[in-house]
């Protein structure tokens, strides 16, 4: 007999349960029997955040952030949490995108892929950075799959205001916003003026 395994998590009792289904390694038939035992939770296992900690907009006002991202899947990812952190996002596929669309609108922040084809997040960001006081100010958040030894300050050395790894964290997103943007946004739904 072989024997699969899965776990699942009940809210109501608050205990994990384990699921032994016993099928028979060969033969013409599949026969299973199932067994439940209750697990209590591990000792070390960090809680699930309550989803206010992680969901929800920060303030009642929506910031307005753009979101430079070539993989579609990784900007559904970050769409979809920035969105529950109460962000407003537009996305760019790559770095001459991201300038585009930077002086379209006045963001509020930017959150830049550093690997993207043609202009990379570092290079775009060393050209908004130099586009005036506008440029200056904004906070580029840097996103990169990438996290060794040395990302961090290469990040920081093109300009960039902080640096997070993928895959995204929500409590990473949160606390980088609370961290580079004021409660509330003055720019939503205004439009650049330039610097």
């Amino acid at each position: 007999m072989k024997a699969c395994f899965q776990s699942s998590f009940s809210r109501e009792s608050g205990l994990k349960t384990l699921t032994a289904n016993k099928t028979p390694l060969f033969g013409p038939f599949v026969a299973s029997a199932t067994e439940t035992l209750p697990m209590p939770p591990a000792p070390n296992a960090e809680p699930e955040p309550a989803p206010s900690a992680i969901a929800g907009p920060m303030s009642a006002s929506r910031w307005l952030v753009l979101l430079a991202e070539d993989n579609p899947v990784n900007q559904k990812v970050a769409v979809h949490l920035l969105r529950k952190l109460g962000c407003e996002v537009d996305v760019a596929s790559n770095g001459m995108e991201a300038l585009a669309r930077w002086n379209e609108r006045p963001y509020d922040a930017i959150f830049m892929d550093c690997q993207m084809p043609g202009l990379d997040g570092y290079q775009a960001t060393r050209q908004i950075r130099a586009a005036g006081r506008r440029g200056r100010e904004i906070p580029i958040i840097a996103i990169t799959a990438s996290s060794m030894v040395g990302d961090r300050e290469r990040c920081l050395a093109a300009g960039m205001t902080d640096y997070i790894s993928k895959p995204l964290d929500p409590r990473d997103l949160r606390r980088i916003l609370s961290a580079v943007l004021p409660e509330g946004s003055a720019n939503a739904g205004v439009t650049a003026t330039g610097g």
